[in-house]
């Protein structure tokens, strides 16, 4: 990773700041902010960066609305992996140059602020015309012509207190009221009571009576009632036409989103400006680029802007540059294991290269199937090949189908083909061939399978200290390499041997070798890990102390064994599917319909459960077993300036 300085005139700082998201092999410094306000160019006029914003802002609530009016409905599998649309350099500057996209947002704004208000008026005439339903045949008008003495009031009585109601009226108004049952409504009755002015109003409109909230007029409620339609009608037809114009701007999605994504690259300059350091008349710039795009950006900056001053360095003292992984073509997918645990110094190894071959032996192992692998394999090429997939999701599907390739030979080398479905095949050369790629069967010989998952984690700490030793010793650290790390290989190394003694009778003569180089690294150990302590009984306590921690390297070769763990429990799982399937065949005419379907369902089910704990299982080993011997992390991921977009990638 290379520092770059670029200063140039302050004529030039748009159009220079411009062309480096165009090329993308610039990670921005940020310097001290200042608050700055530039004019971007938008098109054919200039827009200054909080406009962009609030277009931006705008054109996304317009694509929150249209969505609304799409036919088209983003399905699960488009929304998880978050798909852009594709769009040619030359129709992305046709859109950017004649679109209106401001005019299009703001006749959005308007027909979402006016289906609001009709949705509102909607529901209070729904509620008025619930009302007039029930005194729909009442031939009087709500506000009728009475004379000086009487008034008229509306309500509704429950029918069991109607008889109380009236008498009471009988004893308090002594003839001086009529009452009119419009309509009863269940166990409501609907009352129009006309009474002299001189009965309190109180006296009527008592808690058993109800008035009715229905607004006055000079219609009869029929009349008000078929006003009411009418205008509803007009509301909907008004939403109808306002719906018609939307599906019609649903057209104009695409154009949006590339307005949308222009806008947001215009607030990325803008970003990117305010972090030059300027003068009265020149500007400064600072950033990152990795040695690979050195002689491209010189080149492109001698080509369109020869005015310019540019210096690269090694990064100064001090300073940290942002990391850039690069790993061979099958080892770069997974990077994506490496970051989920973080990014490493630049002082560092990368240990991609190292990972990449243990997790994906170790996802096999763990699922130990081929036929599942097959599965992932296949799916995965499915999805690459159907979808136009961004870096990540390329890396994703890509690590999980180098993982189910890994799965397939690995599975035939454990007897693992959708469990033992091999076995009810009744041909012999299947039969034959399936016996002489098995090496191991987990089911016949679980304690092989454990003491070979044992095996890969000794293998696989040894590298971890191994690596770590290198580091030292590029660092600098030639006695931490040698005392430390190198004591620990030797004594793990002598032990190993001693182990293998034992299993392996062609080294039994090695026994007292095995014995004697264990005991010489047990001293070794103890002898240089206590040398930073005061005093030699201060050394060799601590040093017995560190000769006593080792155990943990055991308890972690241990951890292995989960391995073993899961890819039994995967194929047990698998052969009860498989075994319950085939009692199901002999019933007939439905037999083979419900063993297929079993077999269908259950493998998946199994699957899917299986490859979920293969990829954490083998993430943990990695990230618990593996890396603490040597990786700290802490990095920080090169990001160049470029065109980062949400809807939309410019291909072609």
């Amino acid at each position: 990773m290379k520092k770059v300085h670029i200063v140039a005139h302050l004529s030039r700082k748009t159009e220079l700041v411009a062309a480096l998201q165009e090329w993308a092999v610039l990670q921005v410094a940020v310097a001290e902010q200042k608050e700055r306000h530039h004019n971007v160019q938008a098109g054919a006029s200039a827009v200054s960066a909080s406009e962009a914003e609030a277009l931006q802002a705008e054109i996304g609530r317009a694509l929150v609305y249209l969505k609304r009016f799409d036919s088209y409905k983003e399905g699960l599998i488009d929304s998880f992996m978050g798909l852009k649309a594709g769009v040619s350099p030359e129709l992305d500057a046709q859109i950017r140059a004649s679109f209106d996209a401001r005019t299009v947002a703001q006749a959005t704004r308007e027909y979402d602020k006016r289906l609001t208000e009709i949705a509102s008026e909607r529901r209070q005439l729904q509620a008025e015309q619930s009302a007039l339903l029930a005194w729909s045949s009442l031939k009087v008008r709500l506000k009728a012509e009475l004379s000086g003495t009487v008034n008229m009031v509306f309500g509704t009585v429950l029918q069991k207190d109607m008889p109380a109601f009236l008498a009471r009226l009988d004893v308090e108004c002594a003839g001086l009221y009529h009452v009119e049952q419009v309509q009863s409504a269940g166990n409501k009755l609907n009352l129009a009571i006309v009474y002299h002015r001189s009965v309190s109003p109180a006296v009527i409109k008592e808690a058993i009576f109800t008035p009715a909230a229905i607004s006055t007029g000079e219609e009869t409620p029929a009349e008000a009632l078929l006003d009411v339609q009418t205008k509803l009608q007009a509301l909907l037809a008004e939403a109808a036409a306002i719906a018609a114009a939307s599906v019609r701007l649903v057209d104009e999605k695409l154009k949006l989103q590339v307005m949308y994504d222009y806008y947001g690259s215009l607030m990325q300059r803008e970003r990117a400006q305010a972090a030059t350091q300027d003068t009265r008349q020149t500007f400064w710039l600072e950033g990152w680029t990795d040695v690979d795009s050195e002689a491209r950006l010189t080149a492109e900056l001698a080509e369109r802007f020869p005015d310019v001053y540019v210096r690269f360095e090694e990064a100064p003292p001090g300073e940290t540059p942002p990391i850039k992984l690069k790993n061979a073509k099958l080892a770069k997918p997974f990077e994506m294991v490496t970051n989920m645990y973080g990014w490493p110094m630049y002082t560092e190894v990368d240990p991609t290269f190292a990972l990449a071959p243990f997790f994906g032996f170790f996802f096999a192992l763990a699922l130990g199937d081929a036929g599942y692998g097959l599965l992932i394999l296949a799916a995965c090429w499915w999805f690459v090949k159907k979808y136009k997939l961004d870096l990540g999701s390329s890396k994703f599907f890509s690590l999980f189908m180098l993982a189910g390739l890994i799965a397939v030979p690995v599975g035939l080398a454990v007897n693992g083909f959708f469990g033992d479905l091999l076995n009810y095949v009744p041909i012999p050369m299947i039969q034959d061939i399936r016996q002489s790629l098995v090496l191991i069967d987990p089911i016949s010989n679980p304690m092989g399978l454990m003491a070979f998952s044992v095996a890969l984690g000794v293998i696989h700490i040894l590298l971890g200290i191994g690596l770590k030793a290198y580091m030292s010793w590029r660092s600098g650290d030639t006695r931490g390499a040698v005392l430390d790390q190198g004591s620990w290989l030797f004594l793990l190394l002598s032990l190993v041997l001693l182990a293998l003694t034992s299993v392996l009778p062609g080294l039994g003569g090695m026994v007292g070798l095995a014995q004697s180089a264990s005991l010489l690294g047990a001293v070794i150990v103890v002898a240089t890990q206590g040398r930073g302590a005061k005093g030699i009984l201060g050394k060799l306590g601590l040093g017995l102390y560190s000769l006593y921690g080792g155990v943990g390297y055991f308890s972690d070769a241990l951890s292995y064994t989960r391995l073993m763990a899961l890819g039994m429990s995967s194929a047990v799982i698998a052969m009860v599917i498989n075994t319950i399937a085939m009692m199901l065949v002999p019933i007939p005419v439905v037999g083979w319909l419900g063993a297929l379907l079993l077999l269908v369902v259950g493998h998946l089910f199994n699957l899917l459960l299986s490859g979920l704990g293969c990829f954490v299982h083998s993430a943990r080993l990695q990230f618990v077993e593996f890396f603490t011997k040597f990786f700290e992390g802490g990095g920080v991921p090169f990001k160049p300036f470029q065109r980062e977009s949400k809807f939309t990638v410019i291909r072609g």
